[in-house]
């Protein structure tokens, strides 16, 4: 690992610093167990239900008999979230338009948008005009009083979200060389995300606060894209633009101190538009690439599902204190991942498709441990605890090699719109989730129920379906079929589409990039 792969593992982990606003809602709905107000004079202590700071139910009664009881509740109330300002939950019709629910909305058409216009325009210029907009827009959310301007700016953080979850990842794979690509996802992690945001919430204890200081930490980063980085090579070849292609190479060799980007033949073309319709309908039109995506439409949605929803519903993972819990967890995640980068560089038989179903099946055994714990009572305990990490700390690992496969099953030409297609599909696995929420509040065992179901089929998905692409070069990722018109141009006479195996068209290995 030389100083250019450094450098793209520190950038990537700054570029997942903005993505990681999805999992803001967690600290933007924090609610306390128990609550105090002053009745009559007296402190009255009651339960919170349902994320609303109001009395709803069991509220005759004071949970506490004496001051000693009622500083312990009030101890209790450790982050002030957005939930409590507002108090929208109080409203039953905000069960399902909760804040979280707004964001992903917005993630859902900004992952549309961006990765078809990175596909036109370049990785580096749209991830560059995405943040310079978005991180404004995501400071403005914390700044403002009003509650609908609140919800809407939350939206608009989601759709500028889109650009980097889906072009930022593009963008740096693109540059980072082949057999780094696992460090890269092993060392520049979201649960490394979630741990910055944790420990920003932890020590500011406001919602406002925390938006202020990730606005901050995020704003040098446009200034490192745009005098640091060149433009992906990997998409300057895929235009035929040489002069821009020579360019970013030499620029990352610099980077590197040493010949770091691998070469390739760039045939000099004119510009032609680019036409999205026709780059969907070769995705669904060649038998290779119509197998490749469906197969990613269903791992992305199962393990962003069930990554979303076990996130979501942490906040009551361990009884002994929230902030407690979220660290514990963020710590196991990103022990996981780097685990994950170092298993890949010294196991050669642990490749993507092993570590997809060995995750996705332990993730579902943690589960069933879970929902028969709950079942029995045992609903924030340590064993509890620990079933509830096991299933996240796995579905992670999946998470890693869903963003791997997009990249490696697509061919340059069309990557940014698969990256976009697979990203619309996880968003709707995302507002599922927001709106699974409601699940929980009346049977919280029938979300681990589908958990479970969904997960199950995603494992024998995975097992028939998923193509094996480690250390493939992206510049050759299934060549072939870019080759072919759709009229069949280029083919020998009488052959078409469909009959072009699927043998012809495979990865290389480790070696032959070589």
């Amino acid at each position: 690992m030389n100083r250019a792969d450094i450098l793209l593992i520190v950038i990537l982990q700054w570029i997942h610093q903005f993505s990681t606003q999805q999992y803001m809602p967690l600290f933007l709905n924090y609610m306390p167990g128990q609550k105090c107000d002053v009745v009559d004079g007296e402190n009255f202590c009651y339960k919170v239900e349902k994320k609303c700071n109001q009395c709803l139910t069991n509220c005759t009664v004071s949970l506490c008999s004496d001051d000693a009881c009622v500083d312990k509740i009030g101890e209790m109330a450790q982050y002030h979230s957005a939930a409590a300002e507002y108090g929208q939950y109080c409203d039953e019709k905000y069960r399902v338009l909760r804040v979280e629910t707004m964001q992903y909305i917005g993630v859902f058409f900004g992952t549309i948008t961006f990765g078809t216009l990175s596909d036109i325009f370049g990785r580096r210029r749209i991830l560059l005009i995405g943040l310079a907009i978005g991180i404004p827009i995501m400071l403005a959310s914390g700044e403002i009083n009003n509650f609908a301007l609140f919800y809407l700016l939350r939206l608009l953080t989601g759709f500028f979200n889109g650009v980097t979850m889906v072009v930022g990842w593009a963008y740096i794979s693109e540059l980072v060389a082949a057999d780094q690509r696992m460090y890269l996802r092993a060392f520049a992690t979201w649960p490394t995300g979630r741990m910055v945001i944790t420990i920003i919430a932890y020590f500011t204890r406001d919602w406002r606060m925390t938006i202020r200081v990730l606005s901050i930490i995020e704003a040098p980063l446009l200034l490192v894209l745009y005098f640091v980085l060149p433009e992906s090579h990997v998409w300057l070849a895929s235009k035929g633009d040489k002069k821009r292609y020579d360019a970013s190479v030499d620029r990352m060799d610099a980077l590197a101190g040493t010949e770091y980007a691998k070469r390739v033949e760039v045939k000099t073309s004119e510009k032609k538009k680019s036409n999205t319709l026709a780059q969907v309908k070769q995705l669904f039109v060649n038998p290779l690439l119509r197998k490749r995506i469906l197969c990613l439409f269903s791992i992305w949605f199962v393990t962003f599902y069930t990554a979303y929803s076990l996130t979501l519903n942490s906040d009551q993972m361990l009884k002994q204190g929230f902030f407690v819990g979220q660290f514990i967890l963020c710590a196991i995640l990103m022990c996981a991942k780097m685990g994950l980068g170092i298993i890949d560089k010294f196991v050669p038989g642990m490749n993507r498709r092993r570590v997809h179903q060995l995750a996705q099946g332990i993730s579902v055994s943690c589960i069933v441990v879970v929902l028969i714990l709950y079942l029995l009572g045992y609903k924030g305990t340590l064993i509890f605890t620990v079933f509830y990490m096991g299933a996240s700390m796995m579905i992670e690992l999946c998470a890693d090699v869903c963003y791997l496969a997009v990249n490696e099953l697509m061919p340059t030409e069309v990557r940014g719109v698969a990256a976009g297609l697979v990203s619309m599909v996880t968003r709707l696995a995302n507002i599922a989730t927001a709106m699974s929420n409601a699940i929980r509040d009346s049977s919280e065992a029938a979300l681990y129920i589908i958990l479970i179901l969904v997960g199950s089929g995603n494992w024998l998905v995975s097992f028939f379906f998923l193509d094996e692409t480690k250390g493939v070069d992206l510049n050759d990722v299934a060549r072939d079929t870019m080759n072919v018109g759709e009229s069949g141009k280029g083919l020998e006479d009488g052959v078409s589409l469909a009959d072009i195996p699927l043998e012809s068209t495979k990865m290389k290995a480790d070696e032959e990039d070589d």
